[in-house]
């Protein structure tokens, strides 16, 4: 699951109700993900699964930071802390 937030300062507000809830959140900061670059967070929901939350920054020509095709999806979760990229 994703939140896309458009408006700026909407991707810091859903941070701090995050935080007030006292779910975990890892901040993945500015990343390259899905021809996009994106200010980026992570929290994991009830079921344990990472929740994206993001505000794109502007469209890029790489799929992701480290350029791998465009047949794989991206995602972060918050308990590795690194860019995950797998065969889809």
């Amino acid at each position: 699951m994703d939140a896309r937030c458009d408006e700026e300062g909407e991707l810091e507000e859903l941070r701090s109700h995050l935080k007030q809830a006292q779910m975990a959140v890892y901040a993945e900061g500015e990343t390259v993900c899905c021809y996009a670059r994106s200010d980026k967070l992570w929290v994991k929901g009830s079921s344990d699964i990472p929740w994206e939350a993001y505000k794109s920054i502007e469209h890029v020509d790489l799929f992701n930071a480290t350029e791998k095709t465009s047949t794989q999806a991206c995602f972060s979760p918050a308990k590795n802390r690194e860019l995950v990229c797998s065969a889809t």
